[in-house]
């Protein structure tokens, strides 16, 4: 059985009955937010103080809930009931938990009018999926559901010896994944599992014994391919054949030994460098045009909607956001707030469209979530937890919500 919960007009979920009750017990949802929970054969919810008796409802992919008042919540014990529309929902059922119906004929009128708003109103799906690149003997490329259920998986060579953790991972809008399985190569599979794109960082465009290493790529917008090449401190854009198309060095010093590299929307670049611990941002022709010391072995860095940047610290246990005037305005360090959860080593971050964060917590150990997404006001919403997947190297990953995942999950039925 999962559950999912909406709040403030959004879906988060979904959750086992366990974690739950976890939240509810840590103030994260209340007695008045909206529970649909979805599964197959005769189970029993407890949500909430109230026993609820689910008798088979149908697996859903989508989950869908009203905005309108219809779906208001009411005080403690009352009914629930199964609904289903058929006409939107492809008659897969959704089971509506509704709280103190004061009759029959007031229930019947909320689904009359949520029938009518679905009928006159789009609405959003709530679907997630998550891709894994995970390294440290796991050595696998995976995509799960929200819940860690796999549904696609591809082995990876990992290395014999010596380290040489997954770093960086995408999800390419032709249904590809760009990843590397060494920091010496970046490579482009089908989901059909073929190769068809292997570029050798190691020798390529003049690093013949210049000992490379590579921690981040990314695919752009012109279907070039960005490296940035950590150890000589450049960054290349290369096509298909690896030709050398653009580049640009990095600022002398510490800061040309990389991590997680990230464009922000004016087309810039944001490096983040473990030595000396700076984030530094630079334009397409590698001037600096802003940068942050933050004294840790950071790991990765965004730019946000509202102009600031969030900073994922990597040793320093943290994320951080910090203003183009260098303030710190919001911040977690060593556990989330009114949780067990406990940062390590902070690496990739995500910014949702209703502004929360989702966060990547690396070397944290089975106790720990991999990844979680957390509110502004510092409540976690989801949590990733697949130790046995990903184990604890879990550095890089990329979440999709919505139509990404919409669109991901027909890449992969087409090649069923």
């Amino acid at each position: 059985m999962q559950v999912y919960v909406h709040l403030a007009g959004e879906n988060y979920g979904p959750y086992s009955v366990a974690q739950l009750s976890q939240y509810v017990q840590a103030g994260n949802f209340k007695d008045d937010h909206l529970a649909v929970a979805v599964g197959a054969g005769e189970v029993e919810v407890v949500f909430q103080g109230l026993v609820l008796q689910v008798t088979k409802p149908q697996p859903v992919s989508n989950i869908f809930f009203s905005k309108t008042h219809a779906f208001e919540s009411y005080q403690k014990s009352g009914k629930f009931f199964l609904y289903s529309v058929d006409i939107f929902l492809k008659y897969e059922t959704y089971l509506i938990f509704q709280i103190n119906f004061h009759s029959l004929l007031f229930m019947c009128t909320r689904i009359f009018a949520l029938f009518v708003f679905l009928l006159t109103t789009s609405f959003l799906e709530a679907d997630r999926l998550v891709l894994v690149s995970a390294s440290y003997g796991k050595n696998i490329v995976a995509i799960t559901e929200a819940n860690g259920d796999v549904i696609w998986s591809h082995k990876t060579a990992g290395r014999e010896k010596g380290h040489a953790g997954h770093h960086d991972v995408h999800m390419l809008s032709n249904g590809n994944i760009l990843f590397h399985e060494t920091w010496q190569d970046v490579k482009e599979i089908t989901l059909g599992k073929k190769i068809i794109m292997n570029y050798d960082c190691a020798t390529a465009n003049g690093n013949r014994g210049k000992g490379v290493n590579v921690h981040a790529f990314s695919r752009l917008a012109n279907g070039h391919t960005q490296i940035v090449e950590s150890g000589v401190g450049r960054v290349i854009d290369v096509d298909r054949s690896g030709k050398l198309k653009h580049s640009f060095n990095l600022k002398p010093g510490g800061t040309q030994n990389s991590r997680w590299a990230r464009a922000t929307p004016r087309g810039t670049l944001l490096v983040c460098s473990e030595q000396p611990g700076v984030v530094t941002e630079y334009d397409k022709n590698g001037k600096v045009v802003w940068d942050y010391l933050i004294n840790t072995r950071v790991y990765g860095a965004i730019r946000l909607k509202n102009g600031n940047t969030l900073i994922a610290s990597g040793s320093g246990n943290s994320v951080v956001e910090v203003t183009p005037e260098k303030k710190v305005v919001w911040e977690i360090k060593n556990k989330v707030p009114g949780t067990d959860i406990s940062l390590h080593w902070m690496t990739c971050l995500q910014e949702r469209e209703n502004g929360n964060f989702i966060v990547g917590n690396c070397h944290a150990g089975p106790d720990n979530p991999q990844i979680f997404e957390i509110t502004r006001d510092k409540k976690v919403v989801w949590e990733f937890n697949e130790f046995e997947l990903v184990g604890n190297g879990l550095a890089c990953w990329q979440v999709l919500d919505g139509k990404a995942a919409n669109r991901l999950r027909k890449h992969l039925a087409a090649i069923k």
